[in-house]
């Protein structure tokens, strides 16, 4: 199961309450949950549960995504200096192509951290892969921060979504405020 990160909608009379939202998925590897886990409490603003996870992922020295979801908390919590420490070892990896078998959802993650650590020519290179591979199901399976992230990234980078239906499907998916933004 993945946890789907989901603010629920004011309404009258529900003030305070709050539910967790989990999407069954395939049998995925320890470090891909974890990754997984850490992003979704980066997004639903749980830092010092994202710190926990984190540190987790550190038994996972040479896996792309965990490497990229441990950058992805570090920098959400303000730790120049993790970030200093664990984005060496990131890069490496993709050198040595870490990030052949990486699941397409944390491929969008890894551009993303990519981009946002300055790196733009293999943040441009993984959302060009990420594009390649792109269907309604993946779409779809994305986090709305993820979602969000990579349509900026498709317009920095002038890689639009090539088949228009699903372009038009990634912006609806994303809430008002967000695809005003856009």
């Amino acid at each position: 199961m993945r946890p789907v990160p989901y603010q629920m909608p004011e309404v009258t009379g529900f003030e305070g309450q709050s539910v967790l939202v989990f999407e069954v998925v395939d049998n995925q590897g320890l470090a891909a949950a974890a990754s997984r886990l850490a992003e979704y409490l980066v997004e639903t603003a749980r830092l010092d549960q994202a710190a926990t996870v984190s540190e987790e992922l550190r038994r996972f020295p040479g896996d792309v995504g965990a490497l990229a979801a441990r950058v992805q908390v570090q920098r959400a919590r303000g730790d120049a200096t993790g970030v200093a420490q664990t984005l060496p070892s990131l890069l490496a990896r993709l050198v040595n192509g870490g990030d052949r078998f990486l699941p397409w959802d944390r491929r969008v993650s890894l551009a993303v951290v990519l981009a946002q650590e300055d790196q733009i020519g293999l943040a441009r290179e993984q959302v060009r892969r990420c594009l390649a591979e792109f269907n309604e199901k993946r779409l779809r399976s994305l986090t709305t921060g993820s979602l969000y992230k990579l349509q900026v990234l498709t317009r920095a980078f002038d890689l639009p979504i090539a088949d228009q239906r699903l372009r038009q499907l990634a912006v609806e998916l994303l809430p008002a405020e967000l695809r005003s933004r856009l």
